[in-house]
């Protein structure tokens, strides 16, 4: 019977999402994670731990793949949204020139 509704559910996700159950778990986190970077001043180790990532660096590499930057930098983007342009902070200090 497990193995029907493990069959079920990855057809599902699969069919539905688009993504394994494992794509799609690692996505809720970064959600979670993208918002507790914005919302609260737990450190970035912090907020990889509550959220069972128990390498701060693999956490680092999944954000960065799905999201398109580090941690780090989403949370200062959100912050300082004035000093980093729609390319980064590069197109900013051309402008500036």
């Amino acid at each position: 019977m497990r193995g029907i509704l493990r069959i079920s559910l990855f057809v599902f996700l699969k069919k539905e999402l688009s993504c394994t159950p494992i794509q799609y778990f690692l996505q809720k986190k970064i959600e979670c994670a993208k918002s507790q970077l914005v919302y609260s001043s737990r450190s970035i180790r912090e907020i990889s731990d509550s959220l069972g990532f128990h390498d701060e660096n693999y956490f680092g590499k999944v954000f960065k793949r799905q999201v398109g930057c580090s941690p780090g930098s989403y949370r200062y983007r959100k912050y300082n949204p004035d000093k980093w342009g729609a390319l980064g902070p590069k197109q900013n200090k051309e402008e500036s020139e």
